[in-house]
C-alpha cells in the first residue's frame, strides 16, 4: 500500500492501520506518543473533523518511515485538506499531481531485465543491508518494510529508502502491496573496484556474529604451513566446493538468510 494511491491522508492512515499488526490496535496511542500529544487529539483527527498541523504531519511521516517523496506527498495531502480557498487547493492539487508523476516515473524507470550501471552497483555494494534486503524479501513473511526492518535490525526510514532504491533498479518489485525479489542475481567481476568493499561489508557482519555463535553456525580460522603444490591443490578443491555450494543454493527454497565467507590467502 502506497500513499500515492490516496487522495485523502486520513483514508490512507486508516487503511494503513487496518493492514498493520493487530489491525492497528494500539497504533493511535503510539502515534500520539510519537507526536507528543494526547491520544484523544489523534483520534479526533483520524476519526473526526480536526486536521494535522504541518509539524504533526512531518511527525507522522517519521513514524511510518516514509521516504522523502512519500513525505512530500503526504504533507501535500494534509495541506490540501487545510487549504482555506480555491487558489490554495489548486496549488496543492498541482503539487500532488507532480509528486505522483515522480513516483510513477521512478517505478517505471528501468525495465525488468535492466542491466545495473556502475552508479547503481556503487550504491548497491556500498553497505551490506542493500544485499540483505533484496535477499530477505524472498523469505516467508518478510515482504513488508516493517518486517524487513525488524529482521535486519535497521530503522524503518532506512529500510524504506533501501527498498525504494531496490525497486527503482529492478532488484526488488512490489506486487499487491508486498515486496518481492526482482532480478535473480547480481554479480561483480573479479577486477571490479567494488569487490573489496563487498567482501569487507559481509566480513564485518561476520565479526559481529562471532561473539554470539549459534549451534547451526561455524567459524574457522586455521593458519597452516604446507607445500606450494598442496596450497594450489587446496585452492582447486575450494573452488570445486564453491561450485557445488552454488548449485545447492540455486535449487534451494528461500527459508532463512545465511552468509558464507571464505578466505584462502598467503601470508607474505
Amino acid at each position: 500500500m502506497k500513499v500515492f494511491e490516496f487522495s485523502n491522508y486520513k483514508d490512507f492512515v486508516q487503511e494503513k492501520l487496518k493492514h498493520s499488526v493487530l489491525k492497528g490496535h494500539g497504533q493511535l496511542t503510539r502515534i500520539a506518543e510519537h507526536l507528543n500529544v494526547h491520544t484523544s487529539m489523534v483520534s479526533q483527527v483520524f476519526n473526526g473533523s480536526k486536521h494535522l498541523t504541518f509539524e504533526q504531519a512531518c511527525g507522522i511521516c517519521e513514524y511510518f518511515g516514509f521516504t522523502e517523496l512519500e513525505s512530500d506527498y503526504f504533507i501535500a495531502l494534509v495541506q490540501l485538506d487545510r487549504a482555506g480557498n480555491q487558489t490554495a487547493k489548486s496549488k496543492c492539487m498541482r503539487d500532488l499531481s507532480r509528486l505522483k508523476g515522480l513516483s510513477e516515473s521512478l517505478n517505471n524507470r528501468l525495465s525488468k531485465d535492466a542491466i545495473l550501471s556502475e552508479e547503481t552497483n556503487a550504491i548497491f555494494y556500498s553497505q551490506w543491508f542493500y544485499t540483505a534486503a533484496k535477499l530477505v524479501s524472498s523469505l516467508p513473511g518478510l515482504n513488508t518494510p516493517e518486517a524487513i526492518s525488524k529482521k535486519l535490525g535497521i530503522s524503518l526510514i532506512l529500510t524504506n529508502r533501501i527498498l525504494e532504491f531496490l525497486i527503482s533498479v529492478g532488484l526488488c518489485k512490489e506486487v499487491d502491496g508486498k515486496i518481492a525479489p526482482g532480478l535473480a542475481n547480481t554479480h561483480l567481476s573479479a577486477d571490479s573496484p567494488l569487490v573489496g568493499r563487498h567482501h569487507q561489508n559481509w566480513r564485518i557482519k561476520g565479526f559481529e556474529k562471532m561473539g554470539v555463535l549459534q549451534p547451526n553456525e561455524l567459524f574457522l580460522t586455521m593458519p597452516a604451513t604446507l607445500t606450494r603444490a598442496d596450497a594450489i591443490l587446496l585452492r582447486a578443491k575450494i573452488i570445486e566446493f564453491i561450485e557445488e555450494f552454488v548449485k545447492v543454493i540455486d535449487s534451494s527454497k528461500s527459508e532463512v538468510l545465511f552468509c558464507f565467507n571464505m578466505d584462502w590467502f598467503e601470508i607474505n
